[in-house]
């Protein structure tokens, strides 16, 4: 993402890097994102402009069980399951229809269709 912010401060580091351990899980392919050691609370910023998509639980992203592609393979937890997938998750479109994700939200008050700004307090 051309221009994008980090979502927390420079303070928490970064625990996982893109395409860091690969497993039988992901297909080898490795971690598709990065995640930052933040605490439960800290205040997740929007990297860029975005409409939001999505702004909720991982089980209830659009698609079935195994319908990867068309929720851009982010996993879809059981219902009530709140140790699997991303947890409480948001996705935007920007302005050329790229998406950018943030998971593991303790909460958000955004609901689809919001738009966002850079910098924006989105969970």
């Amino acid at each position: 993402m051309s221009g994008a912010m980090r979502p927390v401060p420079e303070m928490y580091p970064i625990t996982q890097t893109f395409y860091a351990n690969a497993t039988i899980y992901n297909y080898g392919a490795g971690h598709g994102d990065i995640d930052y050691g933040a605490p439960v609370g800290t205040a997740i910023l929007a990297p860029e402009y975005g409409v939001i998509r999505h702004a909720d639980w991982s089980w209830n992203l659009w698609g079935g069980p195994s319908e990867w592609a068309i929720r851009e393979y982010q996993i879809k937890a059981a219902p009530g399951d709140t140790r699997t997938g991303g947890g409480i998750m948001a996705c935007a479109a920007n302005g050329i229809n790229s998406r950018w994700w943030v998971a593991h939200l303790s909460r958000t008050n955004l609901n689809p269709g919001d738009k966002v700004e850079k910098g924006q307090i989105i969970g």
